[in-house]
């Protein structure tokens, strides 16, 4: 019995840390200044699917949503799919969505793609090295963020997240700085 509540005891110790580590992660993140981001935005190495590089700073003045996505994540492809309609229905208010993928061939994010219908509004990159990934500091999939017009992290998403609350970050992105 004693055996048995030790374990639980460390049970939950681990879950409250994981738990709360990851909150004050998620707060650092948003914290992270726009000029620490500028210079470490410059290793991340991202390529579209015609494998021509693609910056951060080329969106420099719109809205960013950043989803780190992989063909083997479960929720992914219901992600990506809400994340069209959240791009279709933001493009006029300066919103791209960026799908980024980590690590995967092209023929496997290609073959990927096409068992999901109408992404067309959506920037799809490739991430070779998994520097995006590594960058956010990942530890979970999906992971998603949202950036305002300067760059700055404005919400920081680990896991998966509904079409609602994509929605809600997305209004509460677009108020910033007009307050």
């Amino acid at each position: 019995m004693t055996t048995i509540i030790i374990i639980l005891i460390i049970i939950a110790g681990a879950a409250y840390y994981v738990w709360f580590s990851g909150a004050a992660e998620d707060r650092q993140m948003a914290a992270l200044p726009t000029d620490n981001f500028n210079k470490a935005a410059q290793s991340i190495n991202l390529t579209n699917l015609d494998d021509n590089p693609v910056e951060l700073k080329d969106f420099r003045g719109k809205v960013l949503v950043a989803n780190s996505w992989a063909s083997w994540c479960p929720f992914c492809a219901t992600e990506l799919k809400d994340f069209e309609s959240l791009a279709s229905e933001y493009k006029d208010r300066g919103v791209v969505v960026l799908a980024i993928n980590r690590a995967e061939s092209k023929p496997q994010i290609q073959a990927y793609l096409n068992t999901l219908s109408n992404l067309d509004n959506l920037v799809i990159l490739q991430d070779k090295e998994d520097s995006y990934y590594k960058f956010i500091g990942g530890f979970s999939m999906p992971e998603t963020i949202f950036y305002d017009t300067k760059g700055n992290v404005v919400f920081h998403k680990r896991g998966f997240m509904k079409l609602e609350e994509m929605r809600s970050n997305i209004e509460s992105t677009l108020n910033v700085g007009q307050e």
